[in-house]
């Protein structure tokens, strides 16, 4: 057994230099076309992806407001003969002959509570309530 060194020849050196230079350091640039057909995939993945939330919406939508969303209140308010004591939304107009009249925006499915319990009309954006009683409280949810 021997224990020298391998001494490498000048040409050897060198092939191995080259060899080392030869390696790109750079990652060479993409094509236009590839670049292009990325693009168009990514648009395509988005547009399907948008055209799914918006079938499942039409599909379920009206379920998940039914179950999920909770009425909210359109208006409120409690009035007496002189005018309003308290009111949110709702605007006083009059209250003559046994008839309340508020200014409120009708809801499209709509339910309204009172008390005293009232039986009552709505007129485009106006509520009417026919009552003997001195003051009225009013809560109109929508659905």
């Amino acid at each position: 057994m021997s224990t020298q060194i391998e001494m490498v020849e000048d040409e050897e050196i060198e092939q191995i230099h080259e060899k080392k230079t030869l390696l790109r350091k750079s990652v060479p640039k993409k094509s236009t076309f590839y670049n292009c057909c990325r693009a168009c995939m990514v648009l395509t993945a988005m547009v399907i992806f948008v055209l799914m939330l918006v079938q499942l919406w039409s599909n379920y939508g009206e379920y998940i407001q039914n179950r999920v969303m909770a009425p909210s209140i359109a208006g409120a308010g409690e009035f007496n003969r002189e005018g309003a004591i308290t009111q949110f939304v709702m605007k006083y107009h009059q209250w003559t002959n046994n008839t309340l009249h508020i200014n409120i925006t009708k809801p499209t499915s709509y339910m309204v509570l009172t008390a005293p319990d009232t039986p009552h009309t709505w007129i485009e954006d106006c509520l009417k309530f026919t009552t003997e009683s001195e003051d009225l409280k009013v809560i109109v949810y929508s659905m």
